[in-house]
């Protein structure tokens, strides 16, 4: 708990609690946010998400990337269960960043790496709007409905082959991006990582977001496959599999995890440049 109260005086004296997460992980919420009383409530509700991811990252050699990280409720088991990869997690805000890094220091998950700031398709800056109560939906697609609480927050934004340029994280096996609509950016970005490396991509698909971005599940399946010929699977937000791409949900909030497993590893990789 002591913890969790030095967070609170770096973030100007908002309260904060620890839980118990997957696989006896300690992390770190904030009364204020709704995402995190779900996660504390429900502490196994990634089981079955962090097992998925876990077996595609085995089936390669390579980093784990974890792009919308928010608390670490994915990215510090995966990093538990997999002591010997690096895990870079990336979450733009800054409270909830600080607190996924307290997560890895009181796991000793010295393989996890938390960056504060937002993933696109240029380096620069983003404004994400959202309710700041509601941590998991800040989202940088403008012109979307975010309910009565909606804030508007600026923040530092890098793509993920700039980043690759800057830090020893080496060949990426697994890429999973979770940014409320801003995939499509997210991916641009990437574009020398995947061309590079055929990491194991998964990204989730809200389709009320991507319709209000002007973009479908296709158009990442081309982006995805444009260097190296990849299978797509695509999963309800209640773990069932469904047809690629997924029909339209009845339910405006529903979303969809897609799976892009690439059908072949590349021959070469280059260590030094993401390009």
């Amino acid at each position: 708990m002591r913890l969790a109260n030095a967070i609170g005086r770096w973030t100007g004296g908002k309260r904060y609690f620890a839980f118990e997460a997957l696989d006896g992980l300690t992390l770190y919420g904030g009364f204020d946010d709704y995402y995190s009383l779900a996660q504390a409530a429900n502490a196994g509700s990634q089981g079955a998400f962090v097992e998925l991811l876990e077996d595609l990252a085995r089936q390669r050699e390579g980093a784990i990337v974890d792009v919308g990280a928010n608390l670490g409720s994915v990215c510090a088991p995966l990093a538990s269960r997999l002591p010997d990869r690096t895990t870079i997690a990336f979450e733009p805000m800054q409270d909830t960043a600080l607190r996924g890094a307290a997560a890895a220091y009181a796991g000793n998950l010295r393989q996890l790496h938390y960056f504060q700031c937002a993933v696109g398709d240029r380096d620069g800056h983003l404004e994400l709007q959202g309710d700041e109560q509601v941590s998991d939906q800040m989202t940088a697609v403008s012109g979307v409905d975010m309910g009565p609480g909606a804030c508007t927050t600026k923040v530092r934004s890098i793509t993920l082959d700039s980043f690759a340029h800057s830090y020893p994280v080496g060949p990426v096996a697994l890429l999973k991006i979770d940014v409320e609509g801003f995939e499509p950016q997210a991916l641009a970005g990437a574009q020398g990582i995947i061309a590079r490396d055929a990491p194991a991509i998964v990204f989730e698909y809200m389709p009320r977001l991507a319709a209000a971005a002007g973009w479908g599940p296709k158009l990442l399946a081309s982006m995805i496959g444009r260097d190296h010929p990849y299978t797509f699977r695509c999963y309800t937000d209640l773990g069932d599999e469904v047809s690629f791409p997924p029909p339209t949900p009845a339910d405006p909030d529903a979303f969809f995890n897609v799976v892009a497993s690439p059908s072949a590893t590349p021959k070469t990789r280059r260590t030094g440049s993401s390009q």
